[in-house]
């Protein structure tokens, strides 16, 4: 046998069996590790991707960014990369610690987490465009000291789901249910104790309690009950003015936000005054964005020249500034703060709801801009009780301004203050569906608009937010467009 032969032989390995004598154990360690090659290896997967982590905040991608994070602008004025991926967790949040009631189980908790992974969405129509500054843990802590809070969550919660399941179609908020009302009671019952004789004064004007009854009035005028909602707002002004005033929310600014959009929804819905910001001038100036480099050259600075109050020219320039950065804010995944949505809520809001120009063409104007500021600041539109609309008062006005409006306004101007009610706060399946759609139909045509998307263009080069208003006027042009189809005419405008 050639050496070449003896070689391969010697590789290959014998075990050959001498009797009953026990085998080396060494041997029999070879043995098994021959015989398991190829064994016990489970079926071959492909290789797996790697989930990227969630970020604490949010991460800014360029030198020049994170040099503009570090250096404040003058007007507190700063956006931020969006670069955050969220994961669902495997285990109910709501068996993790105890509740500041005992006798509270946690499933009843359960629908408290729910509501907050959809909550900034459903309360803020544009919730992608804001850093939310609050962390989780100033919600949740609070769930296991506080039983008022825990309750009134639970409570706000509940109702939430409850008008999601109802026959209604989910945006009727309606009287608390059976799961509901208990947790109602509770809280009142506890905040009664809180506020008499005795009680823990630093309790009282804790942010607690002013989340608590925040929650409580939004909730009461949401489902019709107007009294309730008043003397809860009543009192929350109370409090706030114990604790110093507004300026006392600095850090909670997601709160400051939710206490005033209470006190704008209530008067706007009654036509009553404000109890914030009440006198002449008492409200935030507008942040400066001149120096935002991205914005230059995108927001129209034309103000219509039949705007005569220069006060409310100004309004105009900065709610056209804001839908300028709110769609830049979209288009290029960045944030801007709660603060920045704040002060161009209250410095626009607050003023408009004070003027009044009588039969005039800045009081179409000034109502119209009222109805554009709701429907990008505040979120009614979305849990009411009132079938037509959030805003009755405001509509009956807006829809009288309108009719009343002739040749002195431009065409385009018309279209779009007929556009703006329609999608903000005129009932456009109901008492307005058939002159809303007639003078839409007319004005496009005066305006040489043949269809959708060069309306919208025209739109969004007067002043428009598209995250918050092309899926509500597609509604609007879909009600225009079955008017045609059912006259017979052969017009799109889809």
């Amino acid at each position: 046998m050639s050496s070449g032969k003896h070689s391969k032989l010697a590789e290959i390995h014998f075990v050959v069996s001498t009797g009953t004598e026990k085998v080396d154990p060494e041997l029999r360690k070879f043995i098994r590790s021959h015989v398991m090659q190829g064994k016990n290896k489970g079926k071959k997967l492909p290789p797996r991707v790697r989930k990227p982590k969630v970020a604490s905040a949010v991460s800014v991608t360029s030198a020049d960014d994170a040099e503009s994070r570090r250096q404040q602008r003058p007007n507190g004025f700063q956006l931020y990369d969006i670069q955050v991926v969220l994961q669902r967790n495997r285990f109910s949040p709501a068996t993790c610690f105890p509740y500041a009631d005992k006798l509270v189980e946690p499933r009843s908790v359960e629908v408290v987490f729910q509501f907050s992974t959809i909550a900034k969405a459903i309360l803020f129509p544009l919730e992608p465009c804001i850093f939310f500054e609050s962390r989780a843990e100033h919600w949740v802590g609070p769930l296991g000291m506080d039983p008022a809070f825990l309750h009134a969550m639970i409570y706000s919660a509940q109702t939430f789901f409850d008008s999601q399941a109802s026959p209604t179609g989910g945006v009727v908020i309606s009287s608390p249910s059976k799961k509901a009302l208990p947790h109602l009671i509770k809280t009142i019952e506890l905040l009664r104790e809180r506020f008499g004789d005795g009680a823990d004064e630093e309790a009282r004007k804790s942010l607690t309690t002013v989340s608590t009854i925040t929650s409580l009035a939004a909730l009461a005028h949401a489902a019709g009950d107007e009294a309730s909602a008043r003397n809860h707002l009543q009192g929350l002004y109370k409090i706030v003015e114990l604790r110093g005033g507004l300026d006392t929310f600095q850090g909670s600014e997601k709160l400051f936000v939710e206490v005033l959009r209470c006190d704008i929804g209530i008067a706007l819905f009654h036509g009553s005054k404000t109890l914030f910001f009440a006198k002449d001038g008492d409200h935030p100036q507008p942040p400066n964005l001149n120096g935002l480099v991205p914005l230059k050259g995108m927001s129209n600075n034309k103000v219509p020249s039949c705007i005569k109050n220069k006060e409310l020219a100004g309004i105009w320039k900065t709610l056209r500034d804001f839908s300028a950065l709110a769609n830049y804010a979209a288009a290029a995944n960045k944030l801007f703060s709660m603060r920045i949505y704040a002060n161009f809520m209250n410095s626009t809001i607050y003023p408009l709801m004070k003027m009044d120009f009588g039969d005039s063409v800045d009081e179409v104007i000034r109502l119209a801009l009222l109805a554009y500021s709701a429907s990008v600041f505040l979120q009614w539109k979305k849990m009411t009780h009132c079938k037509a609309g959030p805003y009755p008062y405001l509509a009956e006005l807006l829809r009288n301004a309108l009719r009343r409006m002739g040749d002195e306004i431009e065409p385009d101007l018309r279209l779009w203050l007929i556009m703006v009610g329609s999608v903000a706060v005129l009932d456009v399946s109901g008492e307005d569906e058939e002159w809303i759609g007639d003078t839409i139909r007319e004005h496009m045509a005066l305006c040489g608009l043949p269809e959708w998307g060069e309306l919208r263009r025209m739109m969004e080069g007067i002043m428009w937010v598209g995250l918050v208003h092309d899926g509500l006027a597609r509604q609007v042009m879909q009600g225009v467009a079955r008017r045609i189809w059912t006259a017979g005419c052969n017009e799109t405008l889809l």
